[in-house]
């Protein structure tokens, strides 16, 4: 998937706007699909709240 070889290749936590711009995807279709990938335990999110502007996604 597009936005599991672009977090692989930063190599560093994004945030969902950044990944966005990386694969050429909105935010909401990026959130979509990330959201459903914690509990697959493929990726983790760290942030205070859903709206942190300050939030990473971290590929495990």
């Amino acid at each position: 998937m597009k936005i599991f070889k672009a977090m692989r290749q930063a190599q560093r936590p994004l945030g969902t706007g950044q990944i966005a711009e990386l694969v050429g995807m909105t935010r909401p279709t990026v959130l979509r699909h990330l959201t459903r990938m914690p509990d697959a335990e493929i990726v983790t999110w760290r942030g205070e709240q859903p709206k942190d502007p300050h939030a990473t996604w971290r590929l495990n």
